[in-house]
């Protein structure tokens, strides 16, 4: 993999929180020689100050550090955020526009792996899966009070038709499911979803639903 700071003059530092020790080894081998790296498993905040300083230019957390006005001032030279999650609400983005960092983010990820746990985990509901697998540890092979339900023919509601969404509301086709979404953007391509089972877009979310 071709280290994105090859074209630098100056040799940047890097920071990584919230590291596994499978993913240090990754970074420390990608580029030794172009990029100071520096890897700590603790969130931001628990990180001490030999390795947040001034000499710091990027940043690299996951969902756990709380990266605030205060954390930001440890870092004064810091010029990129790029956090290794899709959500952002942990980095205090107006803070970084009046310091001039850049804040990044991964827009695209684990949306099939969302979607699929979701629907492992409403089958688990669906048909007591968890239920019965704990009945049959204990040797007990009896059925009563396990019976589930159906998927197909019922209605899956989705609020909110996005990345992950849209691939959730795909599934619930293949189950056979009816499907109501409803989004602030109506995408006319997502009607057109396949799987069997209605799609219909409401332009309001009912407040009581049976």
């Amino acid at each position: 993999m071709r280290c994105p700071y090859d074209e630098l003059t100056t040799q940047p530092t890097i920071l990584f929180a919230e590291l596994e020790a499978w993913e240090r080894e990754q970074l420390e081998s990608m580029c030794p020689e172009k990029c100071t790296i520096r890897t700590s498993p603790e969130r931001l905040e628990a990180i001490g100050d030999e390795d947040v300083d001034e000499q710091v230019t990027a940043f690299s957390p996951f969902i756990h550090s709380r990266v605030d006005a205060a954390q930001l001032d440890r870092m004064p030279n810091l010029r990129l955020i790029a956090t290794r999650s899709t959500g952002f609400d942990h980095i205090d983005v107006e803070a970084c526009r009046q310091r001039g960092i850049l804040v990044a983010n991964v827009p695209h990820y684990g949306e099939d792996t969302v979607a699929e746990h979701a629907f492992g985990m409403l089958l688990a509901l669906t048909r007591k899966i968890h239920r019965c697998y704990e009945r049959t540890s204990r040797g007990d092979f009896s059925i009563e009070g396990l019976r589930g339900i159906d998927l197909a023919g019922r209605t899956f509601g989705c609020l909110g038709v996005g990345a992950i969404g849209s691939r959730a509301m795909r599934i619930a086709g293949g189950f056979g499911m009816n499907r109501i979404a409803y989004d602030l953007r109506h995408d006319l391509r997502l009607s057109g979803t396949r799987g069997s089972g209605t799609w219909r877009w409401r332009p309001s979310w009912p407040s009581r639903t049976c």
